[in-house]
């Protein structure tokens, strides 16, 4: 069963649609994801997490409808959710782990940059993951599918900045490994930040528990 304090995080209409779903584990996850995105919701517009107006587009994708609301992205990895706000026009967010079984190299070879394949060759799992959620995280912030790109000319170096003409400026890339092989990238643009030098934005990174109680914070450089 889902656990009760895992739903008095959610609104009645969100456990409705869970109790839809036919694997418990995903009703679990869904629920998770979206009491994590109330919190953090809560945190940036001072409303209380069950009142805030999270609607979806025709896509399916959540969407804040409030007047002047921030950009958020949600992500699912092994044992893992994130949820990313900020103040800009595009943002995505992307979890995953070196654990996950896949034929990274065959992968590699098939949808990745030429760069990146030579990167993969010589740092193996910890180099693909790298450069899959930072192309995840770019993708999502499009607004796109992994499906509609033609993902080997996406490519990102070891330093994490993108290998292909950026279709506007102020772009910023973050990403770092965390608990033992999880892969975090985001991918963020807003048109107001300067990016010179690769100077990160003014951010808070918050690492929580389960029960959604801060574990852990880093702050990064102001942009």
């Amino acid at each position: 069963l889902v656990e009760p304090s895992l739903l008095s995080r959610v609104t009645a209409g969100e456990q409705q649609r869970a109790r839809a779903m036919h694997s418990l584990r995903r009703q679990c996850e869904w629920l998770a994801g979206r009491a994590l995105l109330r919190q953090c919701l809560a945190h940036y517009t001072g409303l209380a997490p069950l009142a805030l107006p999270v609607g979806k587009t025709e896509a399916g994708k959540p969407v804040l409808e409030l007047p002047g609301a921030p950009a958020f992205n949600l992500s699912h990895g092994p044992g893992w959710l994130g949820c990313a706000v900020a103040r800009a026009e595009r943002l995505g967010l992307d979890i995953d782990s070196e654990s996950r079984r896949n034929r990274t190299g065959e992968i590699a070879d098939r949808y990745f940059h030429p760069q990146e394949q030579l990167l993969v060759r010589t740092g193996g799992n910890r180099a693909f993951f790298r450069s899959w959620t930072l192309k995840e995280a770019y993708i999502k912030a499009l607004g796109e599918t992994i499906n509609s790109l033609r993902l080997h000319e996406l490519g990102f170096a070891a330093d994490g900045q993108p290998l292909f003409a950026l279709p506007a400026a102020g772009w910023y890339f973050r990403h770092e490994v965390f608990d033992a092989g999880h892969h975090l990238a985001l991918a963020c643009q807003w048109r107001e930040c300067d990016t010179v030098g690769h100077l990160p934005p003014r951010c808070r990174v918050w690492f929580c528990e389960p029960d959604l109680q801060q574990r852990e914070e880093r702050t990064g450089s102001p942009c």
